[in-house]
């Protein structure tokens, strides 16, 4: 096994990256460590979630000895990796840490950090992935009724009105949210659901950014209408395309977005 570990830069995690048998390399992405090497012609992968600090000369950088690897194997050695960032594999809800409302006829533009996932897959054969790995393991919630809904991840946010790059995070990436209320009445946002799936991933000088989302609320009984832009947003126009969607469906689609619990069925027994 070797010794050597070269960690690479939060510069430059993303893209090609060339492995071999002589050294570990390691990406640190605050709560995610991962490991990867060259052994023949398998590539070694391993990983830890915790609470990292960003690596220094005096850390102990080596892979746990505990530490299970995954082993791939390929008709011959695969010297270089393409490390994408990709949004979880699930919707994602959003429970603002305030919730606000929006009054009817009005629009409110918000923005939500995501954790992003790793996407690992050989440099010159894209449909082949290697693994997959959650830079951050998320609670699962239900959202919907108790007939009609899904199961997703849940993350709780500030949703704030302005946004500011965050380079010691690069695990998350800013989610522009535009809330439309086209409805007669005013929508009280406790809980929305993010289509992550759809979204597409921009670089920006280190931060990431997802295409820009637009909802529009139709009232209590409708589904919203969402669109996607399939670019890079306004706050980022210059960033360049580094994961695409999972889901290459039309940009446009109707789903429930907002809930609370005072919507599940039988929540008035639950409060006498």
């Amino acid at each position: 096994m070797p010794e050597t570990v070269n960690v690479i830069s939060r510069d430059t995690l993303w893209g090609q990256h060339t492995i071999s048998g002589t050294e570990f390399k390691l990406w640190d992405f605050g709560p995610l460590r991962l490991w990867c090497k060259q052994n023949a012609n398998e590539v070694w992968i391993g990983y830890q979630h915790g609470d990292f600090r960003e690596p220094h000369e005096t850390d102990e950088l080596s892979p746990p000895e505990a530490l299970s690897w995954s082993r791939w194997a390929f008709n011959r050695a695969v010297e270089k990796l393409r490390f994408v960032p990709i949004f979880p594999d699930k919707s994602v809800v959003v429970k603002p840490e305030h919730p606000f409302r929006i009054v009817q006829k009005a629009e409110a533009r918000i923005y939500v950090r995501v954790p992003i996932w790793v996407r690992i897959e050989p440099w010159r054969k894209r449909d082949v992935g290697i693994v997959e790995v959650p830079t951050l393991v998320l609670s699962k919630t239900w959202f919907g009724t108790f007939k009609a809904g899904e199961l997703c991840y849940w993350i709780s946010s500030d949703a704030r009105r302005d946004i500011t790059p965050d380079y010691a995070r690069p695990f998350l990436a800013i989610c522009p949210v535009q809330i439309i209320n086209s409805a007669d009445m005013e929508l009280f946002v406790e809980k929305l659901a993010l289509r992550v799936r759809r979204f597409s991933i921009f670089n920006l000088k280190g931060q990431l950014w997802s295409d820009e989302v637009t909802v529009s609320y139709r009232g209590k009984e409708n589904v919203s209408q969402i669109s996607l832009s399939g670019k890079a947003p306004p706050e980022a126009e210059e960033g360049e395309l580094v994961g695409p969607p999972r889901d290459l469906d039309k940009k446009g689609f109707a789903a429930k977005t907002f809930t609370s619990l005072r919507d599940l069925p039988g929540f008035d027994l639950l409060t006498r």
